[in-house]
């Protein structure tokens, strides 16, 4: 199955990742916060209903992200 990454301005600014750790060194994105804090919630809950499975949170910030975009961030 083929990785598909859908690049928007949405997603761009949501750098906050749940990613799905996979045998053989693969990984599926799962799902992107705007903050972490958001983001730690969700794989609590995660890591709660399906123990077994590995997650890892990742922060995923494009390099080509406009600043303005990162000016939005941070407030």
């Amino acid at each position: 199955m083929a990785t598909q990454r859908f690049s928007s301005v949405s997603q761009e600014a949501r750098p906050w990742t749940i990613v799905l750790l996979l045998p053989q060194a693969q990984h599926r994105e799962l799902v992107r916060f705007r903050n972490r804090q958001d983001a730690e919630d969700h794989l609590r809950a995660l890591r709660r209903f399906m123990p077994k499975t590995q997650f890892e949170l990742v922060f995923d910030l494009p390099a080509q992200m406009p600043i303005d975009l990162l000016d939005k961030m941070g407030q």
